[in-house]
């Protein structure tokens, strides 16, 4: 009994049959199971009960070598959080992570815990594409108060009020927005995840620890007033990876010579990920979060695209160089440097190559096909 057991435990981990067993056992012991330290596999050799749950389970051991694919199919794909005010990224995945454990899941990219809206993150074999979502364009509406300077930048951090604030005309403001559009220089917040000789900065502001930031550069893509209501506005922003808006926040109040922070911040969108088409964590389930993902394939469209025939999967799977029926490769697609997002004919992501040189070949290197 022991030894079933134990089989038991490396069967949830290997296959996250948390769905199978959902139809016929109590919820409350699946998670129990499934919460359990996965180093220490001591439990599985307690003593269990014979009681009506003990014999399902172990009649699905019994089955286990005739399980059809459709219930071994592990989790995989995008889910976007509606992450609200108060909570970090890492805690919004840790309660996805509670669910579908022991699938990974890992976030596109961290919101403050100030911040609120979307939060993608990518959970099994699309783990190995969060650095594609990171990437793209992220919007974000943010609300500033000028005449007040934070050492956050934000509403969380200590507040001084300025002694240098007069009543400005919203023409003033549109005036200073252009010089912050397009590739431009920005220092951190000093209290950010951004290393320091090995440190992160939050860590050594906290020690009050002297030390400076160097400017980096960042790209605004659009700058856009929405809201003005002196001393307080908003603006809806679109900008690249690696971004502070709350810096952006402090250097417009500095242009203006009267300093600003950031009061509050919503991310509405990281690419072709809309807030609208978020998941609050109201509404978290094993169901809900089947019924939301998002094919992995989704997070790659912005790559060069290449469909294959389902007759070349199997060279694929063995990491043999194939020919892509469309498009037709060249040169040129070498030098880009990104890979190709290859899709089979029913769109389905089959692996991400590259383009070999002097050919019209393509080298898998990550391949996200199941073998059989």
């Amino acid at each position: 009994m022991p030894g079933q057991n134990r089989e038991f435990g490396i069967f949830l981990e290997k296959y996250s049959a948390y769905k199978i067993l959902c139809k016929s056992l109590s919820e409350n012991r699946i998670r129990v199971l499934l919460s359990r330290d996965r180093e220490d596999r001591s439990f599985l050799s307690r003593p269990v009960d014979f009681n009506v749950e003990t014999w399902i389970i172990h009649g699905l051991l019994n089955t286990l070598p005739k399980l059809p694919a459709l219930f071994t199919h592990p989790m995989n794909g995008l889910l976007i959080l509606d992450k609200p005010a108060g909570m970090t990224s890492r805690d919004a995945v840790n309660r996805v992570q509670r669910l579908i454990r022991p699938c990974k899941v890992g976030h596109a990219g961290t919101l403050d815990p100030l911040a609120t809206g979307v939060l993608v993150l990518c959970l099994g074999k699309a783990t190995r594409l969060i650095r594609f979502v990171q990437d793209r364009p992220k919007s974000y509406l943010g609300t500033f108060e000028l005449g007040v300077t934070s050492t956050t930048d934000d509403r969380e951090g200590e507040l001084t009020a300025t002694d240098n604030l007069k009543p400005l005309e919203v023409d003033e403001l549109q005036a200073v927005l252009p010089r912050f559009q397009g590739e431009i220089q920005q220092v951190p917040p000093r209290f950010s995840a951004v290393h320091v000789n090995g440190q992160r900065a939050y860590k050594l502001a906290r020690q009050e620890a002297d030390f400076e930031l160097e400017p980096r550069s960042v790209r605004i893509d659009s700058i856009e007033l929405t809201a003005w209501s002196f001393p307080r506005f908003s603006l809806q922003i679109v900008c690249g990876s690696g971004t502070y808006i709350r810096s952006l926040g402090r250097d417009i109040g500095a242009q203006l010579g009267c300093g600003a922070y950031m009061t509050d911040l919503i991310r509405t969108s990281i690419g072709d990920f809309p807030l609208e088409r978020a998941l609050s964590l109201d509404e978290l389930s094993l169901e809900t979060i089947e019924q939301h993902l998002i094919p992995p394939g989704e997070a790659v469209r912005h790559l060069p695209k290449a469909i294959v025939h389902s007759s070349q999967h199997q060279m694929i799977l063995d990491g043999k160089q194939f020919e892509p029926e469309l498009p037709e490769v060249s040169s040129g697609d070498v030098a880009d440097s990104r890979p190709f997002a290859v899709y089979d004919e029913s769109d389905q992501l089959v692996c991400l190559a590259e383009a070999v040189p002097d050919s019209t070949r393509l080298q898998p290197r990550q391949v996200y096909l199941e073998r059989d």
